[in-house]
Formats: C-alpha cells, structure tokens, sequence
C-alpha cells in the first residue's frame, strides 16, 4: 500500500517539475507517517540505557552519572535559564532520575533543582 501511495505522488509530482524540491519532502513525510509505531517507541532493553547511560551489565565509561547530570541539569540553558513550565518539569524529572546528584554551583543548601528556597535565599 506504501509503495502504491508513493507512485501515485511520483506520477502527480513528475507533472509539475517545479515542484521537485516538494516532492522529496512529501515522500518523506509519507514514510514517516506510514512507518510502524513499534520503529518509534524505545524497546525496553533500551530502557535501562536511556536511564543510566549504560546497557545491561556495561560499565558507565568515563562519563559517570555526575557527568551526565552536569549536562543534563547544570550546563544546560533548560534547567539553568529557561522559565517555561514544560523547562522546569523536565528538570524536575531529570532530578528525580539522578536523586543523589547536584550541580557544583548551587548554594550549599539547595539539595535538588526544586529546592528554590535554598536558591533565593542565599541569592538575596
């Protein structure tokens, strides 16, 4: 049915040559739309990588879980400048998926990306 779909766009768009540059965007659009879900979604063996940045039984390699929450949560403008709600959820989770780590610059009372208090008042 896919390939039936993409003559029929080739033969409509080899009309009107012109439209080239479309062409090649709308087959691609078509293959995405037309691709099975299971190609998009994360595999559960790939869960544990996501999280960890490691794959069943592999060492972390040089950068540990610190190091990936520093890029995470402490160099990134997400979590140090963006004032946007969808900004602050995602920090939050990226907190929550680290509990033990925190940035090098925060105050030494803020334990955690949610920890505000700690932040404004030894800010002030």
């Amino acid at each position: 049915a896919q390939a039936l779909l993409v003559a029929q766009v080739d033969q409509v768009w080899d009309r009107l040559p012109m439209f080239a540059t479309m062409k090649a965007a709308a087959a691609l659009l078509l293959s995405l739309i037309l691709a099975p879900a299971s190609a998009l979604l994360v595999k559960n063996e790939d869960a544990a990588f996501a999280v960890n940045g490691t794959a069943a039984n592999e060492d972390a390699g040089p950068c540990d879980e610190q190091c990936r929450f520093d890029i995470l949560m402490c160099n990134s403008f997400m979590c140090t400048e963006c004032t946007y709600d969808w900004c602050t959820s995602a920090c939050q989770q990226i907190q929550k998926d680290f509990p033990s780590s925190r940035c090098k610059k925060w105050p030494a009372s803020r334990k955690t990306y949610s920890d505000t208090a700690a932040a404004t008042t030894t800010a002030a």
